[in-house]
């Protein structure tokens, strides 16, 4: 799964299963801003829910 960063943009390549189905809070490692991330559907291309 690919995430992007909402604040400056880096992308990051993430193995599905390090993100459960609940929320995960993430934290970017270029500008340090944390986000809410959801894991995608199983078979559902893209990412989940951003807050």
């Amino acid at each position: 799964m690919r995430q992007t960063c909402p604040n400056c943009s880096s992308e990051f390549e993430f193995d599905d299963a390090l993100i459960p189905a609940r929320e995960q809070e993430l934290e970017c490692l270029g500008c340090e801003h944390s986000w809410r991330e959801t894991a995608a559907p199983h078979g559902a291309p893209g990412s989940g829910a951003r807050r």
